[in-house]
């Protein structure tokens, strides 16, 4: 839960645009009723009877992750999983090269 909170400080800041948290069901259920409650956009992606991933942020990012149309980060193509780790905040040389090394 800190991390949660200390991602929603780093939204609030513009720090970041999106946040990407995986955790068991239970938990990301309390996080879903506060980014209700604040009125914050979010993707939420159940991936097995135990966990979710949870996206949330701008709107324009969390509609982005919408349009991929896949719960498994690891059926995202190249082109996706690019945009999503340059959306999640990783330094965008070391995007370049994970991207190049995929082609």
């Amino acid at each position: 839960m800190q991390l949660f909170k200390h991602s929603l400080y780093e939204l609030s800041k513009g720090v970041r645009g999106l946040v990407l948290l995986t955790d068991e069901i239970d938990k990301t259920d309390k996080m879903v009723e506060r980014l209700e409650r604040e009125q914050i956009p979010y993707e939420y992606q159940k991936i097995n009877n135990n966990k979710a991933n949870l996206y949330f942020g701008k709107q324009e990012c969390v509609d982005i992750i919408k349009k991929f149309n896949t719960k498994e980060l690891n059926k995202l193509s190249k082109e996706q999983d690019f945009i999503l780790g340059t959306m999640l905040g990783y330094n965008l040389c070391d995007q370049c090269k994970r991207y190049l090394s995929k082609k």
